[in-house]
């Protein structure tokens, strides 16, 4: 549910912030920061929804009451701040239409496609910049480098129309998606561990802190094949042919 939840407050705020409407206008980093906030309201209750499937899968039941009263408060966090007077004022300027339309007509369809093309080629040099670094990066800055990943894999879901070569921007396309997905579960296994950790701190058993040590073991072999598969789909993409 939170993953619907996360997915289509972003899918809301993705088109807003890169075409004109009267919330982004005059102040689009005031409107990105206050879109993320609900985001971030919903974020705690996903990572908890993956926790808790690890913990059953793993029969961890020392940790369950725990983890159901972290569960419940999160969803309240959640639920509070997607019915607040503040989204839906937001949600509902971002839908209004702009002041001033843009119209593209068929003679400016080259000046886009010379647009679009300078946006993506940049993010691909800084992607195969920074994704050199990949094996030697830490959690951090593997999870500002899915951020990137992310956002050049829909610039190119977005913008790809505008080009031919569509066997190279699906192999493009999905060399990113699988770094995306690699990058994102090694980014779960780090918020499981830290999430299990606290939630063995309230649960105050020892058989807790025992489960919570297992969990933190137990991934430490799936991180290693994780890194692996993302330095795979970063090689991918570094040699997938440019469509633009």
């Amino acid at each position: 549910m939170t993953l619907d939840l996360r997915e289509a407050e972003r899918s809301c705020r993705t088109p807003s912030l890169r075409y004109p409407t009267r919330a982004y206008q005059s102040r689009p980093r005031v409107a990105k920061t206050r879109c993320a906030v609900h985001t971030d309201q919903t974020n705690e209750a996903r990572d908890l929804d993956v926790l808790a499937a690890q913990l059953h899968a793993d029969g961890a039941e020392a940790m369950l009451d725990a983890l159901e009263a972290a569960r419940q408060g999160a969803y309240a966090r959640a639920g509070k701040a997607l019915r607040s007077e503040r989204a839906g004022r937001l949600l509902w300027r971002g839908a209004r239409p702009s002041r001033k339309p843009v119209l593209v007509a068929a003679a400016e369809t080259a000046s886009a496609r010379k647009l679009a093309a300078g946006a993506l080629r940049r993010r691909r040099r800084r992607l195969v910049r920074r994704g050199g670094r990949l094996e030697r990066m830490g959690p951090h800055d593997r999870h500002r480098l899915r951020v990137r990943v992310k956002k050049t894999r829909y610039a190119i879901e977005l913008f790809g129309d505008l080009f031919a070569h569509p066997h190279r921007r699906r192999r493009m396309g999905a060399a990113l998606r699988g770094l995306q997905d690699s990058l994102g579960e090694l980014n779960d296994i780090r918020m499981n561990e830290a999430l299990a950790e606290r939630l063995s701190s309230q649960a105050g058993t020892a058989q807790a802190g025992f489960q919570a040590g297992l969990i933190v073991g137990r991934r430490s072999g799936a991180r290693k094949k994780l890194l692996k598969r993302a330095v795979k789909s970063y090689e991918r993409f570094v040699e997938a042919r440019p469509f633009c």
